[in-house]
């Protein structure tokens, strides 16, 4: 029995070809295997007949020193490809004989796939040429062992679907926590629409560029340490210098006003949302 450099996994539903000591060249019949390892047998044998067309071309990938370019090689994302008509015809010939040997055993041959194809060198045949003032030459040629197994497909099943948890930074997972704060306080009439651990730390209303979901849930006051950043935005852009800054009352009074303001809308809101109006245009967004 031959021994093969590859076991199928199912004997039962493969078939074998094989072909020894083979005078054709080993790097063009190595590109040719390579170029349909895996591929179905009906497509790779239709395939080797259009490239003895010169429609397509082999991809010389390993074996391509001193080769031409063709643009027939952008098919497969290289530039040096061949039409090594030798190669191919040999080739054809053992998935011809692997295709008997497949029907013989009562196989579906639209259903055979190319699982192992290899293709090894056998030892070189010795000749001589003959050169100028009486000397000659090795002129060797070099075979080629060729094996092939194919292998009946088995029908696919479909993967489930897995849902992936997608991983939250830091600032992710706050902001999944901070609107699941403010889900449960909605979900609660009674209590003041304040959401947040600590609304009044707030400057502003978050979220105000978000979805209109999100805007009718931005209910924040802002404290007075708030003032601090918007009197140091007025000190570095407007006055420059804490010296130059001769009126303190306007130091103090502007932020203030400004978080007087924020305050008294965030409030006059709130009072809105607690009206029949306003809960019904609540439900109406978080629906």
């Amino acid at each position: 029995m031959v021994r093969y450099a590859a076991t199928p996994v199912n004997p039962a539903k493969s078939a074998s070809a094989r072909g020894a000591y083979l005078r054709v060249s080993f790097k063009n019949t190595r590109e040719t295997a390579q170029a349909i390892n895996g591929w179905n047998l009906e497509k790779a044998k239709q395939y080797l007949d259009q490239v003895l067309d010169h429609k397509r071309a082999i991809p010389f990938r390993r074996f391509n020193g001193s080769i031409g370019r063709t643009a027939q090689g952008k098919e497969w994302g290289v530039q040096k490809a061949r039409w090594p008509v030798k190669s191919v015809n040999y080739v054809k010939d053992l998935l011809q004989n692997a295709q008997s040997n497949a029907e013989a055993k009562g196989l579906d041959v639209a259903k055979l796939k190319i699982t192992h194809i290899q293709v090894n060198q056998a030892p070189k045949n010795r000749r001589r040429t003959y050169r100028a003032h009486g000397r000659s030459n090795a002129y060797l040629s070099h075979p080629s062992h060729i094996e092939l197994i194919v292998t009946e497909e088995e029908e696919e099943i479909a993967k489930a679907v897995e849902k992936v948890q997608p991983r939250l930074n830091s600032r992710q997972r706050g902001r999944l926590a901070h609107l699941k704060r403010i889900a449960t306080v909605l979900s609660n009439p009674h209590q003041r629409i304040m959401a947040g651990p600590h609304p009044k730390t707030y400057m502003g209303w978050w979220g105000s560029l978000g979805s209109p979901k999100q805007k009718y849930v931005n209910i924040y006051t802002v404290s007075p340490y708030a003032t601090r950043p918007l009197k140091g935005a007025l000190h570095n852009s407007i006055f420059n210098t804490f010296r130059r800054f001769k009126n303190q009352v306007l130091y103090v009074a502007i932020p203030a006003a400004i978080v007087w303001t924020i305050n008294s809308k965030a409030t006059e809101y709130n009072e809105y949302l607690y009206t029949k109006a306003g809960r019904e245009e609540l439900e109406k967004v978080n629906v």
